[in-house]
Parts: structure tokens; sequence; C-alpha cells
């Protein structure tokens, strides 16, 4: 997907889990990205390799406004039929939780069920996060600002950290 104003979906991922990782990185807790550069991996390619604590798929939505299912804001998925069910939606309960302390761009109130593949066939608990709509002005703008998506990073981080102390 291409943005408003011509970033594409992939670069700005990239970005974000490039921020995310830093910011893990200045806890201690170890991040092993899927990919780190613009490759293609296949969908089952995309699954992690090595046993985790959990699973977090970063996107960006690309919904025109003019449609019904356009959401401007960051939305949490899982897959009812992840084999961990239970933990991920204690995970994503948590990192919700935490998301909705945003200001100035909408967080959805719940989680969202998706079957896809990353979810449903991770052996962890996995949750997917779109960290905004691409394709809606308010929301490219909040997450172009480095120090908001830092901000989106720590609280994911911090919803994690919550979900890691409970036991995984």
């Amino acid at each position: 997907s291409v943005a408003a104003d011509g970033q594409r979906e992939k670069d700005l991922n990239l970005r974000a889990v490039t921020i995310m990782k830093e910011e893990a990185a200045k806890r201690g807790i170890k991040v092993v990205l899927t990919r780190s550069d613009d490759r293609y991996l296949s969908l089952k390619d995309r699954l992690p390799k090595q046993q985790a604590a959990a699973f977090i798929s970063i996107h960006h939505n690309s919904i025109p406004a003019n449609t019904k299912e356009a959401f401007g804001g960051i939305e949490v998925y899982v897959s009812k039929l992840n084999r961990s069910i239970k933990d991920t939606e204690r995970l994503g309960t948590g990192i919700l939780s935490k998301l909705n302390h945003l200001d100035g761009i909408a967080v959805r109130d719940s989680l969202g069920n998706a079957n896809l593949l990353l979810l449903r066939d991770s052996e962890m608990p996995s949750v997917l996060i779109e960290l905004g709509n691409i394709a809606d002005k308010k929301s490219l703008d909040y997450i172009n600002k480095e120090s908001n998506m830092r901000r989106i990073c720590n609280l994911v981080l911090d919803g994690f950290e919550s979900f890691s102390k409970t036991g995984c």
C-alpha cells in the first residue's frame, strides 16, 4: 500500500519495528525481527522460527475514508484459532489497555478477530497491530512524527511487559 504522501506501508512498518527494537533494547527485551530489510518473505516464512514469549506483527492499514470499514486509528487483532488463545487474548488486551492512553489518534477499544495465517498458525501468543491508517491524513500525520511512534512502541512494550510478568 502507498500512503497519501507517497510513503510505502512496508517502509513505515520497517521504521516502526526498528524503533520498537531500539526501545525494547533499552528495557533489556530481546526482539527478533522476521525481516530487517526490504525483501519478500512468504507468510509461512514470517512465522517465528524460535520459541519466544510472544509474536507481535506490525502493520499499517490503508483503507480509504469513504468506505464503511475505514478507521483512522490503531487496532489490535488476534485469531480465535490460535492454540494459545487465552494467552493471546491476555497479551492483546494488555497491549490495548496501554495504547488507550494515547492522545491524538483513535484506538479501537476491543480486540479484533482475524483468521490470518500469522495469527492462527503461530506456536505462541500472537497479535497483529495496525499502527494507524495511512490513507487517513490525520492518522498519517500522527504516525509520521517519530516522537509519536516511539510513544506507541513504548506502550506496546508496556503491554508486553505486563503480559510477560504474569507468566507466559
